[in-house]
């Protein structure tokens, strides 16, 4: 695999034929302007199927009287019939035009379950739009410059990042100190695998958001059985804790996705939780914090910026380890290059946490469990019309200065009212 790919390249032109138009729901313009590109699509007669999220939603949309939507008055003889609910089993859409902010399009990501997904098309209707490159009022001129085939247009590859869920050996050599090897030893943990896994270090843990809790007097049982294995995780007290985990070959490793970061967070906001963390399978260091962030150069500039981390330019081809309200004074966020992988693992001692990616999924997590994390090898590519390629330096300058407000002077703030004396 190349060390570096150029993030901007330039490809042959492509006649979209099925876009796939995912809009911000809180948003009355951003219906309105995906009506509107729907409606031009339809004018153009350039698409064989244009998909939606909600088909039924649209239909109404173009048969209502409302007064918002008396522009699709011309439309209303037109039969509908290339308007489809979008299927993610089918998967057909070789376009994402997304209307609204970086949460659209985060959720636009999402929406798509594997490492395959058509570009992005992203118009700014939203609260912040890092991410969004285009004047939602200007989408008639850009839609035309992509379905041109005589005007250039280049993908801006992003980073996304892969995370693979798993659960440790107790057994296995821990990041455990002298001080904390005795109590450890008291704690009488036990784990019983099936033959295939008892030598392998990290099983998969799947879906630990599926896991139903049930009150019995002291004990909490949490059982998940599902055709491929059975999950059961008993926690008896705090002397004595059990882990049984049956699996067999079928069993599929739980995948998720993310195009800004995937945190680790405490379940319970009054604790922190103790995070073990393997750099390519060796021991690196423990970290007691309310978290952790495992970013990509497009999420530098979100929760992990809040979090003290630096911001990167997202053609970078790496990832950042950031925490959240260290214990560690000296605690400073590493970049890592494509290739590198990160194991974040609850430790014993710790208490529950969550595994969120991209703020839109939420996984429960207890000791022994954690993720995997490592660049996905594809990537989520955003359509750069020519003028907009030609000048993306200065787009990017614009970004951080303009709307994230870097490096900005102080300002001297008279205080109006007050006695001049003062």
């Amino acid at each position: 695999m190349e060390n570096y790919i150029k993030h901007t390249r330039k490809v042959e032109k492509k006649i979209f034929t099925k876009p796939l138009l995912i809009y911000k729901i809180t948003n009355d313009d951003a219906l309105i302007y995906c009506l509107r590109i729907i409606q031009y699509f339809l004018e153009l007669e350039s698409t064989e199927k244009i998909y939606v999220e909600d088909k039924n939603l649209i239909n109404e949309c173009f048969y209502t009287d409302r007064e918002e939507f008396k522009f699709l008055s011309e439309m209303k003889k037109v039969k509908l019939n290339n308007i489809f609910q979008f299927d993610l089993e089918e998967n057909e859409a070789d376009l994402s035009i997304v209307i609204g902010g970086d949460g659209t399009i985060l959720w636009a990501n999402h929406i798509f379950k594997d490492e395959t997904r058509p570009p992005f098309l992203a118009f700014n209707l939203g609260t912040l739009g890092y991410m969004a490159t285009y004047c939602s009022k200007c989408y008639k001129s850009i839609i035309d410059d992509v379905l041109n085939p005589k005007t250039p247009i280049y993908y801006e590859k992003r980073t996304f990042l892969k995370g693979k869920f798993m659960l440790k050996n107790p057994k296995r050599e821990s990041l455990l100190t002298k001080s904390n090897l005795n109590q450890e030893l008291r704690r009488s943990s036990t784990l019983s695998m099936q033959k295939n896994f008892i030598s392998n270090p990290s099983i998969p843990f799947e879906s630990f958001s599926k896991l139903n809790v049930s009150e019995a007097g002291d004990s909490k049982e949490f059982k998940k059985s599902e055709k491929n294995g059975d999950v059961k995780f008993f926690k008896n007290s705090i002397e004595h804790t059990e882990l049984q985990i049956e699996y067999n070959d079928k069993c599929e490793d739980r995948i998720i996705y993310a195009l800004n970061d995937i945190t680790i967070e405490r379940k319970d906001f009054t604790h922190m939780i103790n995070t073990e963390i393997y750099y390519n399978d060796e021991p690196l260091t423990i970290i007691k914090s309310n978290g952790i962030i495992i970013s990509s150069p497009t999420g530098s500039t979100a929760y992990s910026l809040s979090a003290g981390g630096t911001i990167m330019h997202y053609g970078l081809d790496c990832f950042i380890l950031n925490s959240i309200c260290p214990f560690s004074l000296s605690f400073r966020p590493i970049a890592f290059p494509r290739g590198d992988k990160l194991k974040i693992i609850l430790t014993e001692d710790s208490k529950d946490a969550v595994i969120i990616n991209d703020g839109i999924n939420k996984y429960n997590l207890s000791h022994h469990q954690g993720i995997e994390v490592e660049i996905s090898d594809k990537y989520v590519d955003f359509i750069l019309i020519d003028e907009f390629y030609q000048n993306k330096s200065m787009m990017w300058k614009q970004k951080i200065i303009d709307q994230l407000g870097w490096n900005n002077s102080f300002k001297n703030v008279g205080y109006s009212g007050l006695d001049e004396k003062i």
